[in-house]
This record gives C-alpha cells, structure tokens and sequence, in this order.
C-alpha cells in the first residue's frame, strides 16, 4: 500500500515538475518550442496505441513500472505540452486553452491514478475451503467483493492441476493491487501472479489474442484468464479450461450471476452433442433420455431456442430428479431446449419450467463451473488473456 501511495504522490510531483519544464522551454522560442511540441504529440500518440495493443508496453517497460504507470504515464508528456502553450503570449487563443487543457490533465491523472491511494477492498481470508464447486481439474475461489474478480479469478486459476499453489482472495487482492470502487487489471493480476509463482517453474504471460486463442492455449492443467464483457463498459475475469473441441468450461469467481446472462442470450452457433454422448450415458433412465431428447428435441420446432450445455448437481434436495410443477423431473424437460452432456450431468442445477410459452430456463450455477459454447464465448470475450507455462527452474536451466 505504501508503495503504491509513493509512487502516486511520485507521479503528481513529477508531472508538476513537467508543466514548469514546458514553460522554460517555451519561454526559449523559435526551434525549442516546435521540437518539444512534435516530440510530446508523438510520444502522446504513442502511448494512445495501447487502445490497439494492451500489450505494447508490457514488452517494452518493466513489469513493476508499467503496473503504476499503464494508466498515468500520459500525463507528464501532457503537462510538457501545456507548459509550453501557456508560455505563448503573442498567441492570445493558445493561452486560453491551456486552463483547460491543465484541469483535464488532472481529471484524468485522478481518475486513471487514484486506485493507487485507494484501500483494499474485503477478502475471504481461509484457502483451506474454497466456497465454489470442484469441478475435475479445479475448484472456484468466489469473490468477496464487487471489485475483485481479478483476484478471486488469479487465486482459482492457482487451484488448477498444474500449479496447485492455494492461496486465499485476500492474499490475491493485496498481489494483484485489487482496490475498493477501482478493482483491477490484467497488468496488475500479471504483476501477482508473478511474484506468487516465482521459483514454482511456472510463468504467467499476456497475450492480446482472440477469443479462439485463448481457448486453445487453455489446457485441463493449465487454465487462461479471460476477461469478458459484463454489462455495459464493464469487464470481469473468469478462468477458462480447454474442452473438446468447440466448448469452453468457464470458471466464474461471482456466482452464477454472468454465466445465466449469457447462456440465455444465446448465440445461434452452437455445437451439436457429442458423437459419444450416448456411449457415456449412465444406467440411470434421466441420463439416457437426455441423451436422446437433445439430439430429437432441439431446433426452431422447439421455440427457436439454441441449445446450450446444462448440467444437473445430484447434491440438491432431490437429486437429479427434481421435479418441475407438471411432476417431469426438470431435466428431463430441459432438454426440449437444451443440450445436456450425460457425463457431466451431476454437477449442476437447472431450475425453471420450459413451456411452449417460455422458450428458455434459467440455469443456477452456485458453484461458479458452466461449460459454454465458444460461439457465446467469442461474444463475451474481451482480452487480452493471461495464460500459464512450464519455465526452467534456474538449476534445471544450468543443467
């Protein structure tokens, strides 16, 4: 925390110090005044490729400047340029924008910059428990907090099979400078995970790749984090597992909150079940009639409804035979709208009554584990992605 405060009050000081500099060297004129101003409009359009490329400056800043500058480091080449135009008394309409121009900087310094002075936000402490579902490689650490999804998300990645590194939310939140009303981002989580995994011969990097990609480079070992789009101008992080071959199993830090959002959004694009699903199909008669009722029950005879994978969690009063109010169990009558694979059936709940009237139902995910299509997965997807490698330990690397 101290660090960070250091490091704003740093900033501040240091972008004063640039206003004064651009005054001195506009009071010089002539060829100092053009040069300093072509040098500041390049290097602010510069830094503006950043919107183009998330990862431009990973490759070329230090990890630990660029997690306190990504969203400031603007600002001083700003204050520069409006030194220099305040200095310029022949030019009366210059002068005038530079007020402006200086209150803007420091909106923006403020609003870009402010996490920085901000505490942390409340973090479940225990990582003996994890309060989300284990699915069979990993288990889902939920947020505690509105803001930190990217820290709930980096500390369930961490439960993966191959990292197996527990450590708790509020552990996560302070690695990945996670901040009450500001959250945080994908430089910041990276900058965590490193510094977590250090010596563990795993290595966290960042890839601005789409959606596809990043559902390729995710593994049943080694997860990627995905932002995706929640709701309007706002992001989230969840982790996503590799899944044969156009599924992705996503697991969601804030409940089942997203995850109904998109699987009733639909998408128009999604996958056929499994060539196997019936081969899998347990002895039990609800399994089996899944397994035939998706592939004879689906299409626009069905109110037009895309199906999607659901799954039933035999934990619930009841089973995998709750029953719906006609006395169908529910799943059975789900499957008149979606797609069920058989082998996974027991590890979710589906609540709701399709109707000829209701073309959808709603799907309950308390335990934060859904498997979507990638269809609905490139609609969400935002990047860019962290993902995870096998590195070298040093000795290894001697050897």
């Amino acid at each position: 925390m101290l660090e960070s405060i250091l490091w704003f009050t740093g900033q501040a000081l240091f972008s004063l110090f640039m206003l004064f500099v651009g005054r001195y060297l506009g009071r010089r004129g002539g060829r100092a005044i053009a040069l300093t101003m072509l040098t500041c409009m390049f290097l602010l359009l510069g830094w503006s490729l950043r919107a183009l490329e998330p990862t431009l400056y990973f490759n070329i800043l230090p990890l630990n400047l660029l997690v306190y500058v990504e969203g400031t480091g603007n600002v001083p080449i700003f204050m520069l340029f409006i030194g220099v135009i305040w200095t310029q008394q022949k030019d009366l309409r210059a002068r005038r924008t530079a007020l402006p121009m200086f209150i803007l900087a420091v909106l923006y310094f403020l609003w870009n910059g402010m996490w920085m002075i901000m505490p942390y936000p409340t973090g479940k402490e225990s990582i003996t428990e994890p309060e989300g579902g284990m699915g069979s490689h990993g288990a889902v650490v939920f947020q505690y907090s509105e803001e930190s999804c990217v820290a709930a998300a980096a500390a369930t990645a961490m439960l993966a099979p191959g990292i197996n590194k527990p450590i708790s939310e509020a552990d996560m939140i302070r690695l990945t400078e996670t901040r009450s009303t500001r959250g945080s981002t994908a430089i910041r989580a990276l900058y965590g995970l490193r510094k977590f995994l250090k010596g563990s011969g795993i290595e966290a990097g960042l890839v601005n790749i789409n959606a596809d990609g990043a559902a390729n480079m995710a593994s049943l070992d080694l997860p990627v984090l995905a932002p995706v789009h929640s709701g309007i101008a706002m992001e989230h992080m969840v982790v996503i597992y590799g899944h044969p071959p156009r599924l992705t199993d996503v697991f969601d830090p804030d409940r089942e909150k997203h995850i109904i959002d998109w699987i009733r959004k639909g998408d128009g694009d999604e996958p056929p079940l499994p060539a196997d699903a019936a081969d899998d199909a347990e002895a039990d008669p609800g399994s089996a009639d899944v397994a035939r009722g998706t592939e004879k029950n689906s299409g626009p005879e069905q109110g037009g409804k895309t199906p999607v994978y659901v799954h039933i969690d035999s934990r619930t009063p009841g089973g995998n035979r709750l029953d719906g109010p006609s006395g169908q169990p529910l799943f059975q009558l789900a499957v008149r709208r979606f797609y069920a694979h058989p082998k996974d059936m027991r590890d979710y709940v589906i609540i709701g009554n399709p109707t000829p009237a209701r073309s959808e139902i709603l799907v309950n995910v308390p335990r934060g584990i859904q498997v979507i299509s990638m269809a609905t997965f490139r609609r969400i997807y935002a990047g860019p992605a962290i993902f995870f490698y096998h590195k070298p330990l040093d000795h290894e690397a001697e050897q």
